[in-house]
């Protein structure tokens, strides 16, 4: 979330024309929240396991984190278009809501209401990332028939990748709950 408070706040500063600059910084205010609400979760778990302490000790060596890391790090660095292409369109608008209901529910079935009340305000946010996304496509499309090839490239690159960075919710959805009812 982090990185993608960053990356859209980045966006937003290079874009001159009003609308796709307030969305992207509107985004990077929502991705904030998020950030700041899942560190403020990791207070509560806190005192009942070690290294929680220290979210960036935890984030520079903690295995789990190295994909959802490598993701938006090279999103970051890709340029604003493909930063848009590949977090809201290929994440945000494709894959993420095939996750949220399954996640909330499972959340949910291991008294995890946290999580659940959190998803569900995250939500209504998501909806609003996924019309950044759709038409941060069909504006670079719309400019240059050259720019299919290129777009295109992104997406297929970018789903895969988030794709692959799904998994590990889906992962951790199916082997690391308490109380599996779902699976």
């Amino acid at each position: 979330e982090y990185y993608a408070y960053r990356g859209f706040a980045h966006a937003g500063r290079q874009f001159t024309g009003a609308g796709a600059r307030v969305a992207c910084q509107m985004q990077s205010i929502d991705e904030l929240r998020h950030y700041q609400t899942e560190t403020h979760a990791l207070s509560h778990y806190n005192k009942y396991f070690n290294g929680l302490h220290s979210p960036q000790h935890m984030f520079d060596r903690v295995w789990y984190l190295s994909v959802p890391k490598s993701f938006f790090e090279d999103a970051y660095t890709g340029g604003p278009f493909e930063f848009l292409t590949a977090v809201s369109f290929s994440f945000e608008y494709v894959l993420t809501n095939l996750l949220f209901v399954p996640f909330m529910s499972g959340a949910a079935h291991n008294g995890d209401m946290s999580t659940v009340t959190f998803g569900f305000s995250a939500q209504s946010d998501e909806s609003r990332h996924m019309t950044l996304g759709i038409e941060c496509i069909k504006f670079m499309l719309e400019q240059d028939p050259d720019n299919v090839p290129i777009v295109q490239g992104w997406i297929d690159k970018w789903f895969w990748r988030g794709y692959r960075l799904l998994s590990i919710v889906a992962m951790m959805q199916d082997y690391m709950q308490p109380n599996r009812v779902m699976n």
